[in-house]
This record gives structure tokens, sequence and C-alpha cells, in this order.
């Protein structure tokens, strides 16, 4: 029952998170913002909840294509624009990706030191 509230959670986090990305690719002039916040939500995502590692990157890598679609229907224009045309957005996945692949790295590590430093501090009792 715990896990599955911390799920969505975690789900609630990662479209909050997607929206925000989306935001402020949509205003930002450069890119890094937009990179930055992908980072921080995919790695965090990756390293709670490494199993769903592919929803949350769909989850993060989308947000800037549907921002950008849902821009063009209410009429917003973004400060730049997008170069050769809309789906070039679509390689926004590719960061998200990496990102998510970045935090299930993470826990794997941790989850190794903690079983060794575990077993470490066994032996010495």
């Amino acid at each position: 029952m715990r896990d599955r509230a911390s799920e969505r959670a975690c789900l609630a986090l990662a479209v909050v998170g997607g929206a925000v990305v989306g935001l402020v690719d949509l205003v930002a002039t450069e890119v890094w913002p937009a990179f930055l916040g992908m980072l921080l939500f995919g790695v965090g995502l990756g390293f709670l909840r490494p199993r769903l590692v592919c929803v949350w990157a769909a989850i993060i890598g989308f947000s800037v294509p549907l921002a950008h679609l849902l821009a063009g229907v209410v009429g917003f224009r973004p400060p730049y624009v997008v170069v050769p045309n809309r789906w070039a957005t679509l390689l926004a996945l590719i960061p998200a990706v990496v990102a998510t692949l970045l935090g299930v790295a993470a826990n794997w590590v941790a989850s190794r030191f903690s079983s060794l430093r575990g077993s470490a501090t066994h032996e010495l009792e």
C-alpha cells in the first residue's frame, strides 16, 4: 500500500516537473534552463523509482514537444524559432532518457554501497 502511494507521489512529481520543464523551455531564450530541469527531475525520479524509468523519461521528455504543441494551439510564440520545425523538439527525449538512466545508475551505486557497508559492519561485530 505504501509503495503504491509513493508511486503516485512520484507520478505527480513527474507531471509537475514535466510541466515546469515545458514552460521553462517556452519562455527561456536558451535551452540550458530546460535541460537543467530535465536533469534535476530525471535523475531524481530515476533514483527514487528505477523500475519506472521509461515512464519518467517519457513524461519529462515529451513535456517540451507537448508544450510547443499547446503553445501553437493557443497562439503563444516562444522567444525563438525552433529549427527546422517543431519536430526538432522531440530531441528533448535524449537528455530526458540520459537523465533518468543516470538516476537509475546512482540508485544502483547507492544500493551496492549500502550492501557493502552493511556487510562490513556485520564483520566488525
